[in-house]
């Protein structure tokens, strides 16, 4: 999508939206349906405890409508929303919500009808992220994904792919890495020239630690500091953070997660979006692992069809 369009989630210029979409929508014939993804800084996202006594013939969702306005600075009369259970005990469903204003999940709704799609479905970008590249082994407890943009960087904290925490950071990660580039250019003969091939098959090594604390600190501080409130506040409940996933396009960067391993004391791994589409023994995709970390959203919201519908 052309800049100016959309802008930290908000559709600034629909008719232009439609344009980017139609052109699409025309040049790809084949594809008349489509899931939404939609972007994590417009939410609340919250967990919430209902005791069985309250919820009158399992209705979770008639509850959940009816205490809405205790969770959230909104009308409840003007969102909309969905959840999931995470945990039940003997006395209470434990579920993870999801809200959105329902003028704003409308206009993406209409943006895509009008360009000639039926949509199916909508969610967050960080619930598809996370069906793409968390491990089922890893499913069932509290796992950080870590969504690596250009000048942001959203971080949630999920069970079996809801969203129980969410967080978006202006964060410039393009100007660091290039920076730690020129750091490498200047200190390696054989540095690649290309960024995004640096990124991939050099990326941190070979850079002082130093300099790597200067540039990585402040984002290593600031998972750091959600692990901690989690461990503080939610772990007696919910079980601790003893994994990560990296997705986006700086996912890719070499070394990025050894060092986030080192400064979070968690394992961290390079989400794989396509480790829970296929196998790979059997099949592998045109794009290269590269350009991959770039299709999770994609990759989680086809599993969704596949796999939730």
């Amino acid at each position: 999508v052309k800049e100016g369009i959309i802008n930290e989630g908000n559709i600034l210029d629909v008719e232009g939206l439609i344009k980017e979409l139609k052109y699409f929508r025309k040049k790809y014939k084949k594809y008349k349906f489509a899931n939404i993804s939609l972007p994590e800084e417009l939410a609340y996202v919250f967990d919430a405890h209902l005791p069985k006594i309250e919820v009158e013939g399992g209705d979770i969702r008639a509850l959940l409508e009816y205490k809405l306005g205790e969770f959230i600075p909104l009308n409840p009369d003007n969102v909309v929303f969905d959840f999931e259970i995470i945990r039940e005990t003997q006395d209470e469903f434990i579920v993870g919500v999801l809200v959105y204003p329902l003028e704003m999940v409308e206009e993406y709704v209409f943006a895509m009808e009008k360009a000639g799609f039926m949509v199916k479905s909508a969610e967050m970008e960080i619930i598809s992220m996370s069906r793409a590249t968390v491990k089922d082994q890893h499913k069932n407890n509290p796992v950080m994904v870590v969504d690596f943009g250009n000048s942001k960087v959203t971080i949630a904290i999920v069970i079996n792919d809801t969203p129980v925490f969410t967080s978006t950071i202006k964060h410039d990660t393009k100007r660091i890495f290039e920076y730690l580039h020129n750091q490498s250019s200047k200190t390696r003969k054989d540095t690649i020239s290309d960024i995004d091939d640096w990124k991939f098959k050099q990326g941190l090594f070979h850079i002082d630690a130093d300099t790597l604390d200067a540039q990585l600190r402040e984002l290593s501080h600031e998972m750091l500091r959600y692990i901690d409130y989690w461990s503080k506040h939610k772990e007696e409940r919910f079980g601790a953070i003893k994994a990560g996933y990296l997705t986006g396009g700086n996912a890719s960067v070499k070394g990025l997660d050894a060092y986030l391993a080192k400064s979070l004391n968690i394992r961290i791994y390079q989400g794989d979006v396509w480790q829970n589409m296929f196998d790979k023994e059997e099949y592998l995709p045109a794009i290269d692992r590269k350009s991959s970390f770039m299709f999770a959203t994609l990759s989680g919201l086809g599993l969704r069809e596949t796999k939730v519908c």
